[in-house]
């Protein structure tokens, strides 16, 4: 029977255990015998590894010593052992050893686009609106800001919630002219995680003051984004598509 290896662990945001649950079952019917570890220790027996058919790390941002690393080089390099994973689970898991980058063959480097992304907004009718950001982050302090045409509107404290997926809206209420402007959100700090925010979705409705001027079609910001967990996230909705 072929044997595999899940190695989990690193920063908490890239919901590694449960990233290793999807493909624990996933080879499960494949049918390979699969042993779940979330200690690293579990590279330093050569000889366990080169009887393995596969080796799939879940690590991000971490480091890894050089007796860990070398028994994984070598299953690799010479006996042939299979390397698999995904986003920054195998390709952002040790930043500071370029052989496991070598070995990967990349690292990461940034989102495309970061907090750069712009949207075009159509306002019906100048007034004040509410908008809604629906944010999430594992750690205090991290803070963003909106603009409009690349003035700011509105300032916020991203929440901590102690898990990036689990979110909470925060709102603010500004004043907006009429017709098409470009809208950016804009981060500013960053928390100890090393991420600003998880963004789930951003709104915009009219204040009660200007509900009646408000079109029927309110306008609506839609995007998921990846600081650190997007491609994870998308694993954990639609785990048949692991």
């Amino acid at each position: 029977m072929r044997k595999a290896l899940i190695v989990w662990g690193g920063w908490p945001g890239h919901q590694p255990k449960e990233v290793a649950t999807i493909f624990q079952r996933v080879l499960i019917e494949e049918g390979f015998s699969v042993e779940v570890s979330e200690t690293l220790d579990s590279f330093l027996d050569l000889n366990a590894l080169l009887q393995l058919s596969l080796i799939i790390p879940i690590y991000t941002m971490s480091k890894i010593s050089n007796e860990q690393s070398g028994p994984v080089f070598r299953a690799v390099r010479e006996g042939g052992v299979g390397m698999a994973g995904c986003h920054g689970g195998m390709c952002d898991a040790f930043r500071d050893n370029t052989e496991w980058q070598f070995m990967t063959g990349g690292q990461w480097v940034a989102h495309p686009g970061n907090d750069g992304i712009e949207y075009t907004v159509n306002i019906a009718q100048a007034g004040n609106y509410k908008i809604d950001f629906r944010l999430s982050q594992t750690d205090p302090n991290a803070k963003l800001h909106a603009e409009l045409d690349g003035a700011s509107i509105a300032s916020i404290t991203v929440p901590d919630t102690n898990n990036f997926s689990v979110f909470s809206t925060v709102s603010r209420t500004v004043a907006l002219p009429a017709g098409r402007h470009v809208f950016r959100l804009a981060f500013d700090q960053a928390a100890k995680s090393g991420t600003v925010a998880g963004v789930d979705w951003i709104k915009f409705s009219p204040a009660a003051a200007t509900a009646s001027a408000f079109s029927s079609s309110n306008v609506t910001i839609a995007r998921t984004v990846a600081s650190a967990f997007d491609a994870v996230q998308s694993e954990l909705e639609r785990p048949s598509a692991v």
